[in-house]
């Protein structure tokens, strides 16, 4: 297991399993432990004073929520972007401007960030053209 420290948000777990599970700071359980594979992103909406609920984000919608620090949700999204295991069609992902099913992947994963507001229209819209080519 490999554990990634991402301050105030707490510890990234990454099991063998291909699983990740985030345990808060002064915690002991996981908030979450999901699949990495199946995480296209993360949200978060406000809460209590210091508090707000993170969702984490399936090419289906939620797949998990939690109670979290502010944050959180900007923090794990960088950590995503940087550790996100590479595979094989990750890899093969197209060029900008041509089509495939990296290319499709992409644009799933960017519509599931705007449909869960994580992305403004304008956002959304500045990606896919950047995508699109």
């Amino acid at each position: 297991m490999t554990k990634h420290k991402l301050g105030l948000v707490g510890v990234l777990h990454v099991h063998p399993d291909g699983t990740i599970g985030l345990v808060e700071p002064g915690r002991f359980s996981f908030a979450f432990r999901v699949p990495l594979d199946a995480v296209v992103g993360f949200t978060e909406a406000r809460g209590s004073f210091t508090r707000a609920t993170l969702s984490v984000l399936g090419q289906g919608g939620v797949i998990a929520e939690c109670s979290t620090n502010y944050g959180a949700a900007d923090r794990l999204n960088r950590w995503l972007g940087e550790h996100r295991p590479a595979s094989p069609q990750a890899s093969a992902s197209p060029s900008p401007g041509s089509s495939g099913p990296g290319l499709v992947a992409d644009l799933e994963r960017l519509a599931a960030l705007h449909r869960s507001d994580a992305l403004t229209a304008a956002e959304y819209a500045e990606a896919k053209t950047r995508l699109l080519g």
